[in-house]
């Protein structure tokens, strides 16, 4: 005679259920990741991770920190912040990045965006030689002072020819830079996509102006006053894909510790070339254009995947130390968390795309006293 199945018998077999699905399903993610990025992901990646942190806690204090005393330990424990943050954000990263499969490498999205034209006295699209494409995300008055003292550092060196364009990535309050100027536009995005996606749309806008070079600033950031010419300079001698010399605008110890570490600082291969630049300081010539990945949402390894891309297809990307900007960067220590967590949560994805990165990476130095 079968045994009679209790509601406490039910719901432990019910609880045994769920926890051999779940068991299961970790272990088939775990294939899945190792598939991804590797053999032995899970150990092998977190202890290169490791690795990198304590070699670079080693550089920065006997090497890259020139100060002394209490300056020198405390810049020691900013970074073990940052470092730690980072290690976080990879291991998290390796676990998703499973989720973020998609039939194609590279994604591109284009939405329906309210753009501010700029047209002729008979009405045709102004046509221009280079522009500046600058997207922002302002959620506050201080937001919105830092993006104009942003354009006004552009536009005082753009000629009638040249183009400065803003895209609004789906800002909570109305940019408003009230300037009435022929070769100033902005374009606002219905809602937020990413810094690449506003890049992508912006410099789509500007391609479609006859824009022969497109140059990247960040809505935190101020371009030098040769800035922009350096960069024209060196694309109207050879097109291609250029970074210029990203330093600090103040001396709090967050930003020097970003000094010290190179954090917006694209690293030197043997060759002379720069494995990655910062689009807070970027300049591409139209005959090489492709779009940033859209699938990077934020403001992380989405320049550096763009340069590996490219440097895969034959354009490498090479310094322009005379071309300076100079960045404001977030100087609280929540902040310093959150942005180095960002970076070590993209990390893997890069990795799953390209796999020569760490590779690459192990090679390069942020020391640019070679190209003197």
């Amino acid at each position: 005679e079968p045994t009679k199945s209790t509601p406490s018998k039910r719901l432990r077999q019910g609880l045994l259920q769920v926890r051999d699905d779940l068991h299961n399903q970790q272990r088939d993610t775990g294939k899945m990741t190792k598939a991804l990025l590797g053999p032995t992901v899970s150990t092998v990646y977190n202890f290169r991770c490791l690795g990198r942190s304590l070699l670079g806690t080693y550089q920065l204090a006997n090497h890259s920190i020139r100060e002394t005393g209490f300056t020198k330990y405390c810049l020691i424990m900013l970074w073990l912040v940052a470092t730690s943050a980072y290690w976080v954000g990879a291991i998290i990263g390796s676990k998703v990045v499973v989720k973020l499969r998609t039939g194609s490498n590279l994604c591109f999205e284009d939405h329906a965006d309210s753009v501010t034209s700029i047209q002729d006295r008979e009405g045709r699209k102004r046509l221009f030689q280079a522009a500046v494409v600058i997207p922002a995300l302002v959620s506050n008055m201080a937001g919105q002072a830092q993006l104009r003292r942003t354009v006004e550092s552009v536009l005082v060196q753009c000629t009638h020819e040249q183009l400065d364009v803003v895209v609004d990535d789906g800002s909570p309050i109305a940019i408003n830079m009230n300037l009435d100027l022929s070769n100033f536009a902005v374009i606002r995005k219905s809602r937020n996509a990413g810094p690449a996606a506003a890049r992508n749309t912006g410099a789509q806008y500007a391609l479609e102006r006859g824009a022969k070079t497109i140059c990247f600033l960040d809505s935190d950031a101020s371009a030098d006053k040769e800035w922009f010419k350096e960069h024209l300079k060196m694309q109207a001698a050879k097109p291609g894909i250029y970074g210029g010399l990203t330093t600090s605008s103040s001396a709090t110890l967050v930003s020097r510790l970003h000094e010290c570490i190179g954090t917006l600082r694209g690293p030197l291969l043997p060759d002379g070339s720069l494995l990655y630049a910062p689009t807070c300081n970027l300049s591409v010539s139209s005959a090489c254009w492709v779009s940033f990945d859209e699938t990077f949402k934020s403001a992380a390894f989405e320049d550096v995947e763009f340069c590996i891309r490219m440097r895969k297809q034959g354009w490498k990307t090479w310094l322009i130390a005379t071309a300076v900007v100079y960045h404001e960067y977030e100087t609280s220590l929540l902040g310093l968390w959150k942005q180095f967590y960002r970076y070590g949560k993209a990390e893997p994805k890069m990795i799953q795309k390209h796999r020569e990165y760490l590779d690459w990476l192990a090679s390069a130095s942020t020391d640019y006293e070679r190209t003197k």
